[in-house]
């Protein structure tokens, strides 16, 4: 997001920003390049590491009706959580089209 502005000393900060949060998006999208897989690892007692299981969607969808259930009042935040999503992809394409 850059703006322009007035005041050059905030213009370079926002490039800088910019710059540093692009460097480290790099960096965690390498990182796991140089990652070691976990079913290779010994750990020095001679014992493997173990990774969990992810669970299918049908276990997530179980897992969001017990959470509904036990706790109802979780259903008011549904709205937010919707109306997150759509503000930021609103205020993207507004971005974009002042370039």
């Amino acid at each position: 997001m850059y703006v322009v502005c007035q005041d050059s000393g905030r213009e370079l900060f926002l490039i800088t920003f910019q710059i540093a949060f692009l460097v480290l998006t790099l960096f965690g999208t390498l990182l796991p390049l140089i990652m070691v897989d976990p079913r290779k690892i010994v750990r020095t007692d001679g014992t493997k590491v173990t990774t969990g299981r992810h669970p299918s969607w049908k276990v997530e969808i179980c897992g969001l009706w017990v959470a509904v259930r036990d706790d109802p009042l979780i259903v008011l935040l549904f709205p937010m959580f919707f109306a997150s999503n759509w503000f930021y992809t609103w205020r993207k394409s507004l971005e974009l089209s002042f370039l």
